[in-house]
């Protein structure tokens, strides 16, 4: 992109940030909200980190003082027509390449670096050691990078968008479905950012959902960014020039995220512990095996038997 172009994104994003509508929340409806990880209600309120998205510039976030959580406190956010219609074009900028996605000719494969393409290679590698699996889901598969990397007999998909949707059939031979199409089916389901692009009332559903599609004994792979830590360098002054964090509706901290994982009827294999945790909880989580997160929480967590 030539400095111009660069400097007339900068203009759009600022005239976007400034003109975002700001919907009324009323308080009182605020103040009977509870938090979904431990149903407190020691909530907090600040402005939502926008960094160039005009919908989510409006916003507000809520946390809970006793686990962590934050998440947009309105019931019912649509956000359908914003994944279908802005989503791409402020965050997936690889779009620009038009020819085969699996193809030898895209940028990604020749990089020596990528996030995506090293994030998903690093989980398949790192999950090898519970396989081998038959029945793989990826929910919010995208692309299918993380489909692409494992090995498994069958390999399906959850996710909306068209674009990754052609991909995943076309290219890969994946079958896309709803979460609900098929119960006690499957060995591994792979949500690696995902999870934080719910809303506060979906998500209950959505574990469920997850829940019912595992076989018993099936695992669950969940990564989500360090969400609690990140607001809590941004209502401190200290975030990073060029750290986004929308379109996420939901911030983790890692005892957020084992509290909601365990009251969804899960049962933690491995989890992590974050900044915010250790600093407000302490280290001790209820697994069997801890690790440090960095940026992004990973825990794996199974269906009881």
């Amino acid at each position: 992109m030539t400095e111009a172009a660069q400097i007339r994104r900068l203009k759009r994003q600022i005239r976007a940030l400034r003109c975002a509508p700001s919907p009324m929340v009323p308080l009182a409806g605020l103040a009977r909200q509870r938090c979904i990880a431990c149903g407190g209600t020691d909530l907090s309120v600040c402005r939502y980190p926008a960094y160039q998205s005009r919908f989510f510039a409006g916003l507000i976030l809520a946390q809970c003082g006793a686990c962590g959580l934050a998440w947009v406190p309105l019931p019912g956010l649509d956000l359908d027509d914003y994944y279908t219609n802005h989503y791409a074009d402020e965050f997936r900028v690889e779009r620009a390449y038009d020819g085969a996605f699996y193809g030898p000719e895209n940028p990604i494969w020749s990089k020596p670096e990528h996030k995506g393409r090293d994030r998903a290679r690093g989980h398949a590698a790192d999950l090898a050691r519970f396989g081998p699996f038959s029945r793989v889901l990826d929910l919010g598969a995208g692309e299918g990078l993380f489909l692409h990397a494992v090995e498994a007999a069958e390999k399906y998909a959850v996710e909306p968008d068209a674009y990754s949707v052609r991909i995943l059939r076309d290219e890969l031979g994946v079958t896309v479905q709803d979460l609900d199409a098929r119960r006690d089916f499957f060995d591994l389901v792979m949500s690696s950012h995902s999870l934080e692009h719910f809303t506060y009332d979906r998500l209950g559903g959505v574990l469920a959902g997850v829940l019912a599609a595992l076989r018993p004994g099936g695992l669950f792979h969940v990564e989500v960014p360090a969400g609690a830590a990140q607001l809590e360098r941004f209502v401190s002054g200290e975030r990073g020039t060029r750290q986004r964090l929308e379109p996420h509706t939901l911030f983790f901290s890692s005892h957020a995220l084992a509290l909601v994982l365990a009251r969804a009827g899960f049962e933690l294999v491995e989890s992590a512990v974050c900044p915010w945790t250790e600093t407000h909880i302490g280290a001790d989580l209820p697994a069997p095996a801890v690790r440090r997160a960095g940026p992004a929480l990973i825990v794996i967590a199974r269906r009881p038997d």
